[in-house]
Parts: C-alpha cells; sequence; structure tokens
C-alpha cells in the first residue's frame, strides 16, 4: 500500500498564447522508506 498515491495528474496553465500543459496524465506511487526528489527548471 503506498503512502501516496497520485493518478492522472495534469497541470495547465495559461499564457499570453493560449493553454500550456506542464504536466499530462502522470501517476504516481510513494511507498514508505522511498526518497523523492522533483527538481524543476529554477532548481
Amino acid at each position: 500500500m503506498s503512502l501516496l498515491e497520485i493518478r492522472n495528474l495534469s497541470v495547465d496553465f495559461q499564457t499570453a498564447h493560449g493553454l500550456f500543459r506542464a504536466v499530462d496524465a502522470v501517476d504516481l506511487d510513494i511507498d514508505e522508506g522511498d526518497l523523492v526528489a522533483i527538481v524543476g527548471e529554477s532548481g
């Protein structure tokens, strides 16, 4: 059993040129004892 379970995550941002989909249909499972780091463009 996961401590954190994410299914079908999508993230959209409105820009001057329209809608931008930054994340599309991501699934994520984090189990006890897992070490997780999410690093983006800025660091």
